[in-house]
């Protein structure tokens, strides 16, 4: 994962002295508030992968279920969900996604996998010696000031327009919230672009 090496409490402050709503927000709406934006903006633009591979004997309910505290994050990562994973492997051989829709409509006759919150329901032919994993990662929920800010140090703009539009409305200033709404989502589209960017070289 990206790391600026900002501490959140050192953002919150600063928001702080720049915007002061009466009465002030609690420091740690504004701590959930940026993680938040933090692990919306890896999940759905800031790409970061993880994979593991999975001994048959990790398998639940007979060979039926992964629970997906086998899957170990890194430091700072959150833990897989089941909507986190992105590819499922059985001896080598990529396992198809199910969607719930799919597996609850049309049982499922070939091979596949069904995400749940904390566990895959496989269908699966045989009996696999290994699988392998691929999910996307997240950065963990934030709950200590200290913990840095996983993006990178350029890209900070993001959250702090995202802040500076709450403070404004909690200010009751509606037209400068506005504003920062609209440079949150330019900034937005710039990462997209860099991320993209930097994938293809």
């Amino acid at each position: 994962m990206y790391d600026s090496e900002i501490p959140s409490g050192e953002l919150i402050s600063e928001l702080l002295a720049e915007i002061t709503p009466n009465p002030p927000p609690a420091r740690a709406d504004l701590l959930r508030r940026i993680s938040a934006c933090e692990r919306l903006l890896y999940q759905k633009i800031a790409t970061f992968e993880r994979r593991q591979k999975i001994p048959a004997s990790s398998l639940g309910e007979e060979g039926k279920s992964l629970p997906l505290a086998h899957l170990v994050p890194g430091k700072e990562e959150a833990p897989a969900r089941g909507e986190d994973i992105l590819f499922l492997f059985a001896d080598g051989r990529e396992i198809p996604k199910f969607s719930a829709k799919e597996a609850s409509e049309f049982p499922p006759e070939g091979e596949g996998f069904l995400p749940e919150e904390d566990s895959l329901t496989l269908f699966l032919k045989g009996n696999p010696q290994s699988l392998e994993v691929v999910w996307r990662v997240l950065p963990a929920r934030k709950k200590q000031e200290s913990e840095t800010i996983k993006l990178p140090l350029e890209w900070l703009c993001i959250p702090l327009a995202l802040i500076r539009g709450h403070l404004c409305r909690l200010c009751g200033d509606g037209e400068r919230a506005s504003l920062w709404l609209e440079e949150y989502n330019a900034s937005l589209s710039s990462f997209k672009e860099w991320c993209q960017d930097k994938r293809r070289r």
